[in-house]
């Protein structure tokens, strides 16, 4: 990989945290080029509210890594405190059977459930069917989720890894916890549904740095000079 980087003309990382690590490395110079992908369909045009019913998402690959294992044994805390909490679980993945398998031993078939893969369709209206997203994962930089779940209005609870938890605070669209530790997760979900954390004004903020177009810009620039215009030819 330091033999990969170190040829390239131009090296991009999708967060602060991982060009700073690129940076410190190597030593070598490295642009923050976000991942983006942008919800198709009309977007819900509220905030959702405190409940006393929360309705979590959970929308990615169901893996260890991803800390779904540690958000299942969240859930079953948090919803001793609010027995009307539901949990989704959108996405396929190894850990799969064995979560589902989980949630019956911990009898919470009534209040957990798990979609499979979806397409883009089904992904924004699963944004529109809950509260709030969680994503407890232990090694990402800045999920695509991320950026959906702020699309949709949708106030995020996040591990405090890579630049995640970073954007959360920065931008005030969401709770941070700690890590995935499980009480830290169950505190963290039920903070959120006593008292939702989004502002307007940080998404709008986001929304512009992680806007596709502003991304093109910044690799085009680096790529062909400062001076770089679109719209206008590069000369050869």
């Amino acid at each position: 990989i330091a033999r990969v980087l170190r040829g390239a003309e131009n090296v991009f990382g999708d967060g602060d945290d991982l060009c700073k690590r690129v940076k410190n490395w190597l030593g070598i110079g490295c642009h923050f080029l976000p991942s983006y992908r942008p919800l198709e369909g009309e977007l819900p045009a509220h905030v959702p509210a405190a409940s006393q019913a929360p309705r979590y998402l959970y929308l990615g690959r169901v893996h260890p890594a991803k800390g779904t294992d540690e958000l299942l044994d969240a859930f079953a805390q948090m919803s001793r405190k609010l027995p009307g909490a539901i949990l989704r679980f959108v996405g396929d993945g190894p850990d799969l059977p064995r979560l589902r398998q989980k949630s019956q031993r911990l009898g919470l078939n009534h209040s957990v459930s798990f979609t499979g893969p979806v397409g883009r369709t089904e992904i924004l209206a699963a944004y529109r069917d809950c509260d709030f997203v969680v994503i407890p994962t232990k090694s990402d930089s800045l999920p695509l989720v991320f950026s959906e779940a702020v699309q949709a209005r949708r106030p995020v609870i996040g591990a405090d890894v890579g630049d995640l938890g970073a954007f959360i605070r920065r931008f005030h669209v969401g709770i941070v916890c700690g890590s995935a530790d499980p009480t830290l997760l169950a505190a963290a979900m039920k903070q959120m549904a006593y008292q939702p954390v989004f502002s307007a004004a940080g998404r709008a903020l986001l929304l512009k740095l992680l806007d596709p177009n502003a991304a093109a810009v910044t690799f085009c620039r680096s790529a062909f000079g400062a001076d770089f215009a679109p719209g206008v030819p590069v000369s050869s």
